[in-house]
């Protein structure tokens, strides 16, 4: 199973696979700084780089309040 998570401390959306999640998670101080936002059966690169860049575009994007 692969993963897309976000880092709250460097502020960064990640991806890799639950052994690299599972392995970050118990060497950071911050364990829960990362929080997990898709899980993939497979190994889908393309398609988490496409969403990371989506959700890299969002996070710049002025926050509207309405």
């Amino acid at each position: 199973m692969h993963l897309i998570w976000y880092n709250s401390v460097t502020k960064k959306y990640e991806y890799g696979s639950s052994v690299d999640f599972k392995s970050l998670k118990k060497t950071s101080d911050l364990g829960d700084a990362l929080t997990i936002l898709m899980e993939f059966t497979g190994d889908d690169k393309v398609l988490a780089h496409k969403i990371i860049g989506e959700l890299n575009i969002a996070k710049s994007e002025p926050l509207m309040v309405v």
